[in-house]
This record gives structure tokens, C-alpha cells and sequence, in this order.
């Protein structure tokens, strides 16, 4: 399961405006400057003359000269493992940018083979003591958000995509002085991240995209995670 090259130079670029944005914004336009003809024409007779693989140089420059603003690629959310009983195919892949600020996850799918569940049927095998199903809302059959409360101070939402081949999803965890981490939920990868009190967990189950906010405590959270469980219908032909 790999990255295509266009998908990579398309990150890459997106890395390259966004520094330019963030540079711009906090010291004003970058000044440029004439080079000379006979340094133009050098150095048009070093690019002709470089290795082939210059743009896979290229890409490696430009998340180093991106101080601020790196990329990192992650080869699949499903961790893929080979036993002699099973095996786990990885169903979903995730770029990631990050900032000072904050985390961009960008998700799709790595596979033709998706399947339909039906949202409205998950079970929740696991909820905290005090709180209760508030409230279900279905914007399609492919999303659902459903929120649970205990008091107007305690709460945390669920939220449920599913992504097939012309599909993706697009989220933004604020990182700034969090605790990130990765861990995994049912032999999945899964991304954890804490802050002043709020818990984010994001998962995957087959192309289903899985994300967890609110004021519920880490342990609490994995617990919701492993025990939430969607109910897969037909293959999507």
C-alpha cells in the first residue's frame, strides 16, 4: 500500500503554499531577487545534468525548508498484519500536516472493496456511568453524528462516515501544547489526542471513518471506541 507520485507532489504543494501563507502573514512578502544571465544559464546546465529522481529531491527539500509546517505520510489508519489463521487488509490511508497550531487529517480509501453499514443501527457496548444518548442526527446514510450527556459540562459526540473510492474526509485536531498519541483500538491504528480536558480519538473500521470528541477521559474513550460496534451489510458492488 503506497502513495502514488501525483499524491505526493500534490501534498508537497500544499505544504509549500501553506509555509509561503504562514511566512507572509507573519513577516509580509518575501522580497525577490534578479539573479544574473550567466548564473541562470549555470544553473539551467546543473538541473539538465541532475539525477532524474529531482523531484522526489524536490519534495524532500520542501518539507525541510517548511520549519513550521511539516508533512508526514502514514502508509494506512488499518494496520495490515499476516497470520497463519487471517488477514487484516487496510482499508483506509491518512496524510497528515501538521502546523503549530494544529494536526490536518485528510482521509480516503486504499481499497475497491467497500461495504454499506448501516449507521442507525451501531451498538454502543460501552457507555460511561451518568451518561445517555442525547441525541441521533443522520445527514445521509453515508453520515451520522450521535451525542452523549451527563450534564452540560460532560458530553462527548461520535461521529461516522463512510468513505468509499470517490469519497474522502477532512478533519482538524488542535495540537498546540496537546498530548498526541497513537494506540490501537479492536487491532486497528488509532490517534489520540488530550487537551485542556478534551478528548479526541480517531479510528477506522473497514471504510468506515470513526471520531470521538469530548470531555471523557482517555481510558474512558478507548473503552467507547472498542466497544462501539457497526453493522456491515452487503459489498458495495
Amino acid at each position: 500500500m503506497t502513495f502514488t507520485e501525483e499524491e505526493l507532489r500534490m501534498a508537497a504543494r500544499q505544504v509549500e503554499r501553506e509555509w509561503e501563507e504562514e511566512l507572509d502573514s507573519k513577516y509580509g512578502s518575501m522580497p525577490e531577487h534578479k539573479f544574473s544571465r550567466r548564473f541562470e544559464r549555470k544553473m539551467r546546465r546543473i538541473i539538465r545534468d541532475a539525477d532524474r529522481t529531482a523531484e522526489q529531491k524536490r519534495f524532500i527539500g520542501i518539507t525541510k525548508k517548511a520549519a513550521a509546517v511539516l508533512l508526514i505520510v502514514i502508509l494506512g489508519v488499518a494496520i495490515t498484519t499476516v497470520s497463519v489463521d487471517a488477514y487484516r487488509e487496510s482499508f483506509m490511508k491518512y496524510i497528515a500536516r501538521i502546523t503549530r497550531r494544529s494536526t490536518d487529517y485528510d482521509f480516503s480509501v486504499t481499497t475497491d472493496k467497500y461495504y454499506y453499514a448501516d449507521l442507525s443501527k451501531t451498538v454502543y457496548g460501552y457507555i460511561p456511568e451518568g451518561f445517555e444518548k442525547y441525541e441521533e442526527l443522520h445527514n445521509s446514510d453515508m453520515i451520522c453524528q450521535v451525542e452523549f450527556r451527563k450534564d452540560a459540562e460532560n458530553y462527548y459526540y461520535l461521529n461516522f462516515t463512510v468513505l468509499t473510492g470517490d469519497g474522502a474526509a477532512g478533519t482538524s485536531v488542535d495540537t498546540e501544547g496537546s498530548e498526541l498519541s497513537e494506540l490501537m483500538i479492536n487491532g486497528e491504528e488509532a490517534i489520540m489526542n488530550l487537551k485542556d480536558g478534551y478528548c479526541t480519538l480517531i479510528w477506522s473500521h473497514r471504510n468506515v471513518l470513526c471520531q470521538l470528541y469530548g470531555t471523557v477521559s482517555k481510558e474512558d474513550a478507548v473503552k467507547i471506541g472498542e466497544n462501539t460496534k457497526l453493522v456491515f451489510l452487503d459489498e458495495i458492488k
